[in-house]
């Protein structure tokens, strides 16, 4: 990124968040963390008042809050910008909290070049103000940008899930796995994870960890067949899928059962090798090819 892009950018957010203090004693302090102390007004003391608890977001780049307020539900918004997350560039970045600093949703607002929010307010309709500047739009190089957010219901999260065709297979069986992704909002890129868990034995298998992109409105259901390996012991197992980004949006599962005809025994490291490397049929299946790596 220009770095005169991002002085200029940290230069005017400065001097309008200064604007809007002053004359006020704050009791919160945005930059890259939010941090929450007493309220030094009420203090008979002149010691300042202590860390009640901080909280930090953000992704590989650089991210910034610049304004901050307490919400109608006693949470809190922030208003800042991310190099880590939305369209390229710096995005204008929207977070919400709950009353102890932790992420309830978080949207981005940006395109190609350089955007950023310096302050936000709820609004009346229980929505959010978003005043800042951006280099994507309007008329020419840097531009006023004013954001309203609908406050009719939080933003929507992507969400995953898994399901199979059946609870009890055997050996030849084919198992149908339909994985569905929707992401009802702004695209966005996040990690999807795949595991396979053998509750009796507990053994787990990732099959798959990968960085994806899902577009805006994009809703899909993918189904992978799979064709039952002849094994030695019946069991009990559990696909594991979820979207993680901070931290976990979404997560799903499906229990089922392997029925084995006849036992050959065996213990747990036949198993595992054996499961491993039927598993990497799977892995082949390239099935989230529609979702590109963004």
């Amino acid at each position: 990124m220009n770095e005169n892009i991002k002085h200029l950018v940290f230069g005017v957010c400065v001097a309008f968040v200064l604007c809007a203090f002053v004359g006020g004693a704050s009791a919160w302090h945005v930059e890259e963390e939010l941090i929450q102390t007493g309220n030094e007004a009420a203090m008979p003391s002149a010691d300042p008042p202590e860390e009640e608890w901080n909280r930090t977001f953000g992704g590989s780049d650089s991210d910034y809050g610049w304004s901050v307020q307490q919400t109608s539900d006693g949470g809190y918004i922030i208003a800042g910008m991310t190099g880590s997350y939305g369209a390229g560039g710096l995005d204008v970045w929207l977070i919400k909290t709950d009353s102890n600093g932790n992420k309830e949703w978080s949207k981005t607002f940006g395109g190609l070049g350089t955007d950023w929010g310096c302050s936000v307010q709820q609004t009346s309709d229980g929505g959010y103000i978003i005043a800042g500047g951006t280099f994507s739009y309007g008329a020419g190089d840097e531009d006023v940008w004013l954001i309203k957010v609908k406050g009719e219901g939080l933003p929507e999260e992507p969400k995953v899930s898994i399901s199979t065709d059946k609870y009890e297979y055997a050996a030849g069986d084919v198992m149908l796995i339909n994985i569905s992704l929707e992401n009802p909002s702004d695209g966005q890129p996040v990690y999807f994870l795949w595991r396979l868990d053998l509750t009796d034995y507990d053994l787990h298998y990732w099959i798959m960890v990968k960085k994806i992109y899902l577009p805006p409105e994009f809703e899909n259901t993918f189904t992978i067949r799979w064709t039952l390996p002849r094994l030695g012991v019946s069991f009990n197992a559990s696909w594991y899928v979820a979207l993680y980004s901070d931290g976990i949006i979404s997560e799903d599962t499906a229990d089922w059962r392997y029925v084995c005809a006849k036992k050959k025994g065996g213990g747990e490291r036949e198993i595992a090798i054996e499961m491993a490397e039927y598993l990497r049929e799977i892995e082949r299946s390239g099935f989230l090819a529609k979702c590109e790596a963004h």
